[in-house]
Parts: C-alpha cells; structure tokens; sequence
C-alpha cells in the first residue's frame, strides 16, 4: 500500500487518478466495497508481492466476472519468481515506486491501442 500511496504523485502528473482499495483482512472476504467500487471500471489494476497464479487478484477478477462487471482491462502485477536476498536485486524485483507506475503506464498503453 505505501509503495501505491507514494506513487500518486507521478500517476497524478500523467493524469491517471486511482481509486485504491486495500483489504487488510481475506477471510471472509467482504466483496461489497470491491463491487462498489469498481462496478463501473474500465480498467482494474491488481498489485501483490507473491504470484499472481491462485491469488487475491484471481478471486477479486472471478468475483467481478460472477457480478457481471468485468472490467475491460486488467493489468495485474505481481511477482511470478522468488525474492532474491540482495536488497539491490530484490528492490528491482518487488513493487516499488518506480517501476508501479512504469507498469500501469505500460498497462493503460496497451488497453488504448
């Protein structure tokens, strides 16, 4: 969430204004704020640090598609590999900052063309 939050400033800048949604707990999940607020979303943006294979994203994807509101694009970023142990490898590896926006900007490219 910190790494999101601190991206918003440069999102903001290339005009892409997100609406966040953090679950802090998954059992049981409370789908209402999901449905919500994403039931008129053109693109949905999933972040987590594990993979993306059997995850969160993937039940909050199958709960959108089972309420008729499957978003038109879906950029999910997740980390399909394991965490090194350096830290200089591991920052380039995990959501940060930088390389958030440069995935949703990616992302949002490739939904418009």
């Amino acid at each position: 969430l910190q790494e999101i939050i601190s991206s918003l400033d440069l999102l903001v800048e290339e005009e892409i204004f997100p609406k966040i949604l953090c679950y802090t707990q998954l059992s049981p999940f409370n789908s209402a704020p999901l449905l919500q607020k994403f039931k008129k979303s053109d693109i949905l943006v999933t972040l987590e640090e594990g993979s993306k294979y059997g995850s969160i994203s993937s039940e909050i994807v199958a709960i959108l598609v089972e309420n008729n509101s499957p978003p038109r694009k879906l950029i999910r970023i997740s980390n399909d590999s394991i965490i090194p142990c350096s830290k200089e490898l591991e920052i380039k590896q995990v959501a940060n900052r930088e390389n958030l926006v440069a995935q949703i900007r990616k992302g949002l490219f490739d939904a418009w063309n």
